[in-house]
């Protein structure tokens, strides 16, 4: 890569925050994924947004900062220069043994054994210090559902990614343009320009025409000392978090599952919640003064239902249309993160998005007992719909 024309793209200090979480995201899909027809496919997109084929680097911003940048090749690389990974192996075991069909309205998730390549980075540094492609896909295949004999392929695919690159839009943008090449579609890559050297961050950009913007209008200018990413309060409350979180996960039983809500009963709590709400401020639901979103209904929902004895991103990716292969629909999304260290935190929930027919996907990491209420409160929900 010495002879190889570069461009810097530097990350903003926003991005550091979550510089030590790897994340592997899966899907859990009916049939047979075609290697070869998924490889083309990402060849295709990485030839379209040359970002993708970059690789993660630290630099030190003035001796004072640590900032992540991606070096993205402008010009031809050598042929051993891997723009991205492609793995793929056979489950020795038929799916029954990680989970039953149809997936109930709660369980546990795949083990990411089954969505990532043992080698795969896991932490940032891995992707810096081995310079690694920043996306490493990995397809599981499955030649039957249980041991009867009868033949019922399904297949997993995951990628894994640095969390301090790609949040949860970002990658669903990388996974859709995916989505779009296997299925012949048109799409359209990010539209920023790379200059060879180094290139501003965008969202900097923004901020600092935002500032010139404002003080064009007071005559007041700040300097860049007075902005911060962000701020902790003291190290002793740190302390205090990271044993309060070890403590839920050890002393409480912490676990994470997967929950659904299919979408009549969805439907209906929507339905119920607003007319309710309405009723509270002496309106009618038909006249929607009382303004509420589905984030909405469902934070009320889990904090009514947990600890009592917004918007979801239509870009989400839990069902997307694929076709590498023999596949026929999008059965489930999972997501595993690889914090340091390794913990998990207590009373988290993330509405991940939906699956095909509707049904509301949340993956969820609660003590034991608010599990507990909420499953129950989710079953009692599906019962109430039905009736």
């Amino acid at each position: 890569m010495a002879n190889v024309e570069s461009a810097l793209y530097i990350l903003s200090p926003f991005d550091t925050l979550f510089e030590r979480i790897g994340v592997v995201m899966g899907w859990l899909v009916e049939g047979t994924i075609d290697l070869a027809t998924l490889d083309r496919a990402l060849a295709s997109v990485v030839r379209k947004w040359p970002m993708l084929a970059g690789r993660l680097e630290m630099h030190d911003l003035e001796g004072k900062q640590k900032l992540y940048r991606v070096r993205i090749p402008l010009s031809a690389a050598p042929q051993d220069y891997a723009r991205y990974t492609l793995t793929s192996s056979n489950s020795p075991h038929p799916l029954s043994k990680y989970t039953p069909l149809p997936i109930p309205l709660a369980s546990d998730s795949l083990p990411h054994e089954l969505l990532k390549h043992p080698k795969a980075p896991t932490l940032t540094t891995e992707w810096i210090t081995g310079r690694l492609p920043l996306l490493h896909w990995h397809v599981t295949w499955f030649d039957r559902y249980d041991d009867s004999g009868k033949k019922r392929p399904f297949s997993c695919i995951g990628v894994t990614f640095p969390h301090a690159l790609f949040d949860g839009l970002g990658i669903a943008r990388v996974v859709h343009a995916v989505e779009a090449e296997l299925l012949g579609r048109e799409w359209e890559p990010p539209s920023i320009e790379l200059e060879p050297g180094v290139n501003k961050n965008l969202l900097e950009s923004t901020l600092d025409r935002a500032a010139d913007e404002q003080s064009a209008k007071t005559g007041q200018t700040h300097s860049s000392s007075e902005y911060h990413a962000t701020g902790l309060v003291t190290t002793w409350w740190v302390l205090m978090y990271f044993l309060w979180a070890i403590w839920q996960e050890k002393w409480h039983g912490g676990r994470r599952r997967l929950l659904l809500i299919p979408a009549k009963a969805l439907g209906k709590l929507e339905d119920k919640t607003r007319a309710a709400a309405a009723e509270g401020q002496g309106d009618k639901p038909e006249n929607r003064r009382v303004q509420l979103t589905r984030g909405d209904i469902l934070a009320a929902f889990v904090f009514k239902n947990t600890f009592c004895d917004g918007y979801l991103p239509p870009e989400s990716v839990v069902s997307a249309s694929r076709n590498p292969g023999d596949v026929s629909r999008t059965l489930c999304r999972y997501k595993t993160l690889f914090p340091t260290p390794r913990m998990q935190v207590a009373n988290t929930v993330v509405a991940a998005g939906y699956l095909d027919d509707g049904t509301m996907v949340m993956d969820v990491y609660f003590v034991k007992r608010r599990l507990e209420l909420l499953e129950r409160a989710i079953l009692k929900l599906v019962e109430e719909a039905e009736c």
